[in-house]
């Protein structure tokens, strides 16, 4: 299964929230794997086109 994350702007004050974001992008570092080129060409083509759908419809959504 592939997870997908979309990125949002925000701007905070607070070094506890900072502290606390760095420790959950560390976390997401620590489950993550390169996506190389191969992999992407390795894909079936029907996920590929799905995925890119989602994307031009996420606004929408």
């Amino acid at each position: 299964m592939t997870t997908r994350h979309f990125e949002t702007s925000l701007m905070v004050r607070g070094r506890t929230f900072v502290d606390r974001m760095r420790e959950v992008e560390a976390g997401y570092r620590k489950v993550s794997r390169e996506l190389t080129l191969s992999d992407w060409n390795n894909e079936p083509r029907s996920k590929t086109v799905l995925d890119g759908l989602a994307r031009l419809t996420s606004a929408l959504q």
